[in-house]
């Protein structure tokens, strides 16, 4: 992920979150599809995914890792709603 797209994200950048969006939905749906059988709850996982890695993106320290953190944030998700 550019390095810029993630410090406009930061910002609160509505363009570089749907630019976000955009490039990790559909591996994050995979991510989810692993762990849940139903789309309503992947839809429901995903959103609440990217609604916590768009509110703790701050928290990234490194923007190289940023793919790895997202899959985890979804993963956790999935583990929750299970």
């Amino acid at each position: 992920m550019e390095r810029k797209l993630l410090l406009e994200c930061q910002r609160n950048d509505r363009n570089a979150q749907r630019k976000i969006y955009e490039k990790m939905a559909g591996r994050l749906y995979a991510v989810c599809r692993r762990y849940l059988k139903n789309d309503e709850d992947i839809e429901e996982v995903l959103a609440d995914s990217f609604y916590k890695i768009f509110t703790k993106i701050g928290q990234l320290q490194n923007p190289e890792t940023f793919e790895a953190w997202a899959r985890k944030i979804a993963v956790n998700e999935c583990l929750q709603n299970q």
